[in-house]
């Protein structure tokens, strides 16, 4: 069929084809947009209105996006920064991402790096990081930039892609309200939650009119550069593609480029006759096309298509291609068997696009995948397509094995100090195996594999380290222990055997002691690392180890497990006994846990007295002491000395870390509830407030340390007596805790406890008891009868029925 030697044609070319027809696509819209419904002038004067916020709704809205951006980089005095949301990697979808991204097209405008972007720099380097992450004050310092800029634009294209949309837009509300030189133009569908969102702002909606307006002017150039020079034939190739693109510049450019290799104009009439109307009846030519290729070309193409398709995020070629040379056979990767980058790139094309710039492999469409993953049309249905048709359960589980032999390869399972340019696709396997393991069907052999794997202490442990080390998020520590309980859970729910709670939580923390042990400066190490890890990170992770250790029952276990790795650092000399003394505040985080206070208060009382003989007056870590020692004075019922000591913390934080720095944030909340106890919860109130905004700006509203901060929230508002807004804060909680941790998590069922109590001094009874019921089964089963917890509850349950039934008896007297 003349359609489909077109497309071969242009598979074998297609480097030419989309440079040309990107350029002339560009060109051609720039020289006609004047004349569409929705002109460049027309979205230029209504982005720079008083809004300053301009919504596009469209299904087409790309190439519009790319003219707008084009013209507004073409005014130098108005910077403009471009993030397009549509990745696959959803983890680089925040808008943490975005603003880092912004500020790193925005800076070359400048002639000198902002000073208080310096600032930033100089405390993360403080931190001990090297690059910016989550941990640095990132949206502070975007404010800053843009406000030194006479107008600055921001483009979002595919906003509606992006799974972290409210944050997104909540982010954007804040810039454009505190900087009235700031713009943006959001290219997104018409979804109800950007509409809410942006609702008051200026919205242009491109309809299906205008995108066949602007695909007409589009083919009417492209026609221009087409071998024929009969004015009617034009005209009628014009009229047939114009009917045929369904609002789809995608389709438009696909079948001008067919007829690009056109001998004469019964050869032109023949391809046009043969190019079909729609997306899936091209995406079904271009799979018949793949299935006449040789038997080893449809096994790789239907590979790549499988894992491009349900990566995590974009493979690097380097990844891809270690990745296709997978034999699940032999369960070996061969070396010699893998793909040329030429041959994917032009066996693949068009559903698979090359990007020079990142050196990654991506669908060219959303489209792709939804076809791909619908399965073979029936009126086409052909066995021989059926291959190259991608199921999720099964490019999942081939991820999964993958992966799984990645990290589990003897040469480096039991290795950190590993070369990622001889090891292309460690990294991606080290952060995601975990992922593809429980999305994928259970499989006895990949189960099997995977218990070989985790049976042994050092591959687990070296796996947890190298996976800290690559990680960009803030709280990585905390994401792991995450991901082993999923991988618990999934092993729970197919009744097979695993490491227990404790084993689990035993890895974390000998990953934490060798992180001291690494050689970080090692040429090869250094390819790898992303970040280093704080004291206050480590700690920060080790008082959800605490939680999870008593929870388990097996404090005792992470205590034995501190206590010799001080007597071990102390026998190496007095520098390891200050590099060692977030040991000793761990140790003190586990004895507060054991019930034992007053052992807690002289082992970080201990380290103090060690950081302050060694370290200067304004060091993190004699704050992070002083914090650790507040919160011990608090339970001890001192409350005036934990206020003392967290002020103390707070006053040497101000001086080496900006206001919205974490560690200042948890500073903030742990002084609050001192304030609090001593019956002042208008100033405690103000404290939380503060350390919410920051949080959910650099964590998300759903983060775990935002939702306690909501909690301590509602308990300032019940000190003063204003249970309506006590409530409404817990119910916003519990709803988040839900989604966020899950309804049988603990915090969670003690969420619901700490609502039932509101809604009970409210006077509203039942509700109450709903509450306590939910949180009494999920704490019985997860606790056992006799966890305080479970008593609590079972307690608070008695004396509502006991309530409600001297209600009930006084309404029946009367």
């Amino acid at each position: 069929m003349h359609f489909q030697e077109r497309i071969q044609q242009l598979s074998r070319a297609h480097e030419a084809f989309k440079e040309e027809t990107t350029l002339a696509h560009r060109q051609h819209m720039h020289d006609h947009v004047e004349e569409q419904r929705v002109s460049r002038a027309s979205l230029e004067q209504l982005a720079l209105k008083t809004e300053r916020s301009l919504r596009v709704e469209s299904e087409g809205k790309r190439d519009i996006h790319s003219i707008i951006r084009m013209d507004y980089e073409a005014m130098e005095t108005r910077p403009v920064a471009y993030f397009y949301c549509g990745s696959q990697d959803q983890a680089h979808r925040t808008a943490f991402n975005i603003c880092a991204s912004a500020i790193a097209q925005l800076v070359p405008h400048l002639d000198k790096v902002p000073s208080h972007l310096l600032d930033v720099h100089q405390v993360a380097m403080r931190h001990g990081r090297s690059k910016v992450s989550e941990d640095d004050e990132i949206f502070d310092a975007f404010k800053h930039l843009v406000a030194t800029f006479q107008s600055t634009f921001l483009v979002i294209d595919a906003l509606d892609e992006c799974s972290e949309a409210s944050d997104i837009l909540s982010w954007l509300e804040d810039i454009l309200q505190s900087v009235h030189s700031f713009h943006v133009v959001v290219f997104s569908r018409d979804t109800s939650l950007i509409r809410e969102s942006l609702g008051t702002h200026t919205s242009v909606r491109i309809d299906a009119a205008s995108l066949n307006n602007d695909i007409k002017t589009y083919l009417a150039s492209a026609i221009d550069c087409l071998p024929c020079e009969e004015e009617n034939l034009r005209e009628f190739v014009l009229s047939t593609l114009s009917k045929r693109s369904e609002g789809m510049f995608l389709l438009a450019s696909l079948s001008t480029a067919a007829l690009q290799s056109a001998t004469s104009q019964k050869d032109m009439l023949a391809i046009l006759d043969t190019i079909p109307a729609g997306l899936t009846q091209i995406y079904t030519l271009i799979l018949k096309r793949l299935a006449t290729e040789s038997e080893a070309r449809r096994c790789l193409a239907s590979k790549v298509l499988r894992l491009v398709c349900f990566s995590k995020q974009m493979m690097t070629w380097p990844e891809l291609r270690r990745a296709l040379s997978w034999n699940e056979a032999e369960q070996s990767f061969e070396r010699d068997n893998e793909p040329f980058k030429k041959t994917v790139s032009e066996l693949c094309f068009p559903l698979v696009e090359y990007q020079s710039d990142n050196d990654t492999f991506r669908l060219a469409h959303l489209t792709v995948q939804e076809f791909l993953c619908r399965g073979v049309p029936k009126p086409t249905s052909s066995q021989a397509l059926t291959p190259l048709f991608v199921k999720e359960a099964d490019a999942q589980k081939e991820l999964a094995a993958i992966t799984l032999a990645s990290v589990a390869d003897a040469q480096v399972s039991h290795r950190c100090d590993v070369d990622l340019e001889t090891s292309p696709l460690l990294a991606y396997a080290t952060k995601n195996w975990c992922y593809h393991f429980c999305q994928s069907p259970w499989d006895e052999n990949l189960g099997n594999r995977f218990l070989e794997f985790v049976a042994c202490s050092e591959r687990r442990c070296t796996w947890i380290l190298r996976w800290l080390l690559l990680e960009e998020r803030a709280f990585a520590l905390q994401q792991v222990v995450k991901i082993q309980r999923l991988v618990q859970e999934r092993f729970t729910k197919c009744g097979r055997e695993h490491v227990s709670v404790i084993v689990l939580l035993k890895d974390t923390q000998r990953a934490l002691f060798h992180l001291d042990k690494i050689l970080v400066n090692t040429p090869s190490l250094r390819n790898g690392i992303r970040r280093s890890i704080s004291n206050f990170e480590r700690l920060m992770c080790v008082r959800d180890l605490a939680r999870e250790y008593k929870l388990a029952g097996g404090v005792e276990e992470g205590v034995k497990m501190f206590e010799s790795a001080l007597r071990e650092a102390d026998t190496l000399g007095e520098d390891v006994t200050l590099g060692s003394c977030w040991l000793l505040n761990s140790l003190g985080i586990l004895y507060d846990q054991q019930g034992r206070t007053e052992a807690s208060r002289m082992t970080q009382l201990r380290a103090l007295k060690i950081q302050e003989t060694w370290l200067p007056e304004n060091s993190l870590d004699i704050a992070l002491t002083r914090n650790e020692l507040g919160r011990i004075a608090r339970h001890l019922g001192r409350f005036d000395d934990a206020e003392s000591l967290h002020r103390k913390a707070l006053a040497t934080l101000g001086k080496s870390s900006l206001a919205g720095d974490l560690q200042v944030v948890w500073t903030k909340n742990a002084l609050a509830r001192a304030v609090l106890k001593q019956n002042r919860p208008d100033e405690a109130l103000v404290l939380h407030q503060q350390a919410l905004a920051t949080e959910r700006d650099r964590l998300g509203n759903d983060h775990p340390h935002t939702l306690w901060t909501l909690s301590d929230i509602a308990r300032c508002y019940e000190a003063q007596g204003n249970l309506k807004s006590a409530i409404t804060f817990q119910c916003d909680l519990v709803e988040r805790s839900q989604r966020t941790l899950g309804p049988d998590c603990l915090d969670t069922l003690w969420a619901k406890n700490s609502l039932g109590r509101f809604y009970e001094l409210h006077g509203e009874l039942e509700k109450a008891h709903g509450l306590h019921d939910d949180a009494l089964r999920g704490q019985t089963v997860q606790l056992g009868y006799s966890h305080p917890h479970t008593v609590w509850s079972r307690q608070a349950l008695a004396g509502l029925d006991k309530r409600i039934k001297n209600r009930d008896d006084r309404r029946d007297l009367f």
